[in-house]
């Protein structure tokens, strides 16, 4: 029964309902209608100048203005005293003076035009290779400058020749022929010799006839001396002749002689008799690698390039199977650039050299890449950043301050060094002696503190205390006297340098990656380093863990109580 009724009831009232429904979207549509022909009707909305007047006077001087009753001279007059005092003509004619204002490479603008050119993409909630409504960025095709390293592959020729030390040593031992004894370095011998002269002659007197004679008989001289016939023999005849009284005949006379001659020298097996002593070449080669070669840098090939020959040295025969090689390097650096083959090369300069040998290059590079900005972009009825600063950075502590700060504390010892002639780390050429058999050794590296410089000189005792302070580069070794061919005093020569830095950077950046060299150890150079070679030195290599200890204490920071103060003073 209640199931009838309301199917009844549902009848009865839809179509009433639908009516009522049509009634209003009829009426909806009609207020709909006449609204816009009202707003369209311009007698209804059209506006006079009478609407900004308060009061008659104003209508009045709008439809008769005063000027009216002037001249063209006049108005213009008057234009010209408006144009030079108004304020908003001031601000049109500075705006024409100084031009459109240049906002091509504002970032700002950059990103609104981005925003405007995307518009459509934005307000409909579109993600494109610009605009992404998902993470609210903003992203522009952009040229930027990058730079990376990359080997050079230039091969490295590293040239190995020996050196050539001459070993002196005293003759060993010596010998004589059968029949000769030996005495000290000589053979004696005895040999039996005949001679004639009014020193050496056997002289025999006899009588003539039956009368005396004086000195009849026979006499032997001898170096002329008288001696015994004993050891002496009378030789073949020489001379007759008759004195007075005596019929004199001479013979030579023949005795034993002792002689000597030189006896044979031998020397150490190796050696080789030049004058009164032995002699050897001691052959030594450089390290098979270059000092102070990087890591990278790895030999390729290995070559004889002057074959095997004796070759006669000082007096001296040197045989070797090989007189000179060269080993190639090639050092492969790690290559950045690979990551950015599609851009476009700019420039290069040599980043880093070795042995005098560009390996390393640094190459600028032109890149287009897509430069996003995070924004507080919001796609559709919300508004998005266009401010360009949208997001915090974050700060991150840099690993490398010591080696930065040593750097830029190297490059601020040069600049102070800067004239003309510039004599940026400079050095002092020193030298020590060293006597032989360790008498007096003036170059040790240490003990300078413990009164070890007693019997050396000033200047010596200045230099070892420069070398326990790691202030020196080691040059060379030479002879400087010797004594019946062997060296009896050597000196080392040094260049010595007024910091620790100075020594870095000559040692390891003009030696070891430019190939200077420091002049002989005889005659050390210890030049400056002059602007277009320090701009060759690639700092990243250098060395300056013996220089971080000094710029540590030297290092001046703030207490903590200094550092709240000043933090208080800028507050207040």
């Amino acid at each position: 029964m209640n199931l009838s009724l309301s199917l009844l009831l549902i009848l009865v009232l839809s179509p009433l309902a639908l009516a009522g429904q049509e009634a209003t979207f009829n009426a909806h549509l009609n207020w709909a209608k006449g609204a816009t022909t009202s707003t369209q009707a311009k007698s209804e909305f059209a506006l006079t100048p009478e609407d900004y007047c308060n009061d008659a006077t104003c209508k009045t001087q709008l439809h008769a203005p005063q000027q009216t009753q002037l001249s063209s001279s006049e108005l213009e007059s008057k234009a010209q005293a408006q144009y030079l005092t108004n304020e908003g003509a001031q601000a049109i004619n500075d705006g024409f003076s100084k031009g459109r204002p240049s906002v091509e490479n504002d970032p700002t603008y950059e990103f609104a035009l981005l925003a405007q050119e995307n518009a459509y993409e934005i307000s409909h909630g579109l993600s494109n290779p610009f605009v992404d409504c998902t993470s609210g960025t903003l992203c522009s095709l952009i040229n930027v400058q990058k730079t990376c390293k990359a080997p050079t592959n230039t091969p490295l020729i590293y040239v190995q020749t020996p050196t050539l030390v001459t070993d002196i040593r005293p003759i060993s031992t010596y010998s004589c022929p059968s029949g000769t004894r030996l005495q000290g370095n000589r053979c004696v011998y005895t040999e039996r010799q005949c001679r004639y002269d009014r020193q050496n002659l056997v002289t025999k007197t006899t009588r003539k006839s039956r009368e005396w004679c004086f000195s009849e008989g026979m006499s032997y001289r001898w170096n002329g001396k008288e001696v015994n016939r004993n050891g002496f023999s009378q030789g073949g005849s020489k001379k007759k002749y008759n004195t007075s009284r005596c019929k004199v005949q001479e013979y030579q006379i023949c005795g034993s002689v002792t002689k000597s001659r030189s006896a044979t020298a031998h020397c150490p097996s190796g050696y080789t008799l030049t004058g009164d002593h032995c002699s050897k070449k001691i052959v030594t080669w450089p390290k098979s690698r270059p000092t102070g070669l990087i890591s990278e840098c790895q030999s390729t090939n290995n070559v004889c390039v002057e074959g095997s020959k004796t070759k006669i040295i000082d007096g001296i025969r040197v045989s070797l199977p090989c007189w000179k090689y060269e080993t190639t390097y090639q050092c492969q650096t790690t290559n950045t650039c690979d990551a950015l083959s599609e851009c476009t090369n700019v420039s290069k300069t040599c980043s880093l050299m070795q042995q005098g040998v560009c390996v390393e290059e640094t190459l600028t590079k032109s890149c287009q890449e897509k430069s996003c900005q995070a924004n507080t972009l919001q796609c559709g009825e919300t508004s998005f950043c266009l401010d360009g600063d949208c997001y915090d950075a974050t700060p991150t502590q840099s690993d490398d301050f010591h080696t930065s700060v040593s750097a830029l504390a190297a490059i601020s010892a040069a600049a102070e060094d800067l004239g003309e002639p510039p004599t940026m780390f400079k050095g002092t050429a020193m030298k020590c002696e060293k006597k032989a058999a360790g008498i007096n050794d003036c170059c040790k590296d240490s003990g300078w503190g413990q009164s070890l410089g007693m019997s050396c000189s000033p200047e010596e005792e200045a230099l070892g205390k420069a070398k326990e302070g790691k202030l020196t580069i080691y040059v060379g070794q030479y002879c400087a006297k010797k004594i019946l061919g062997v060296c009896t005093r050597k000196k080392r020569s040094y260049c010595v340098y007024d910091s620790k830095l100075a020594r870095i950077i000559q040692e390891q950046g003009t030696r070891h990656q430019l190939g200077l060299s420091n002049g002989s150890a005889k005659d050390p150079t210890c030049n400056p380093i002059t602007p277009e070679q320090l701009q060759q030195i690639n700092f990243e290599h250098l060395d300056f863990s013996d220089f971080y200890g000094d710029m540590n204490d030297n290092m001046a920071l703030p207490s903590q109580n200094e550092i709240q103060s000043r933090l208080q003073n800028n507050v207040n």
